[in-house]
């Protein structure tokens, strides 16, 4: 999207934010973003405008070689014994990977890899017997470059609805809309493409 954007508009200038929401949506409010991209929160945010762009599910990868790598199904009790890496310990996906756990009467997951750089991890996971809990979509689109696959885990996909946030009695430039309208078009492909099967190298 920003590569439309800027194609289009060569004056415009950028600084793009990678973060966890407990960092990203306190920087919209407070005025330090114009616009965050991310899963649509649950909670009461009056002040926020909130619009969905596509679905998503975040799923179990691992490396193709890892031992439940292959197997026609894996329940969340085979991954009690596992250790992780994910984005940090404050994130969503990893609270709710968590509460499965909990529901199912397992012991917390291991957390051995916190960092908030997506290429370490999926690169960590790829060459160790770690495991991660990812955006189906983003590992698809890095397909090429680390050789991953999705486990069968049908009580440890989390589906998640990513939209586009930005404060509701906010200025929005024109280079901000043309954004927005280049996000939701750029969506709806996104859509339109069938998603790998679970189980599919990576």
């Amino acid at each position: 999207a920003l590569g439309v954007l800027f194609k289009s508009a060569p004056k415009v200038t950028a600084k793009v934010m990678v973060a966890a929401p407990d960092v990203l949506l306190p920087a919209l409010q407070g005025g330090e973003l114009d616009v965050v991209i991310r899963g649509i929160a649950s909670g009461p945010f009056p002040d926020l405008i909130h619009e969905p762009l596509f679905d998503d599910e975040f799923v179990v990868v691992s490396a193709v070689n890892h031992r439940l790598a292959g197997q026609e199904s894996v329940t969340i009790a085979d991954l009690g014994q596992e250790r992780w890496t994910v984005s940090g310990a404050s994130v969503l996906s990893w609270k709710w990977l968590q509460a499965m756990f909990r529901e199912h009467n397992l012991p917390p997951p291991v957390l051995a890899l916190d960092s908030n750089s997506a290429w370490l991890r999926l690169l960590t996971i790829a060459s160790s017997d770690l495991l991660g809990f990812s955006s189906r979509r983003f590992v698809t689109q890095v397909a090429a470059h680390f050789p991953l696959t999705v486990l069968r885990v049908q009580e440890a996909t989390w589906a998640r609805h990513i939209g586009v946030i930005y404060r509701r009695d906010a200025y929005l430039p024109p280079a901000l809309v043309r954004l927005i309208e280049i996000l939701k078009t750029t969506a709806r492909r996104i859509t339109a493409e069938k998603p790998p099967a679970e189980g599919g190298e990576y």
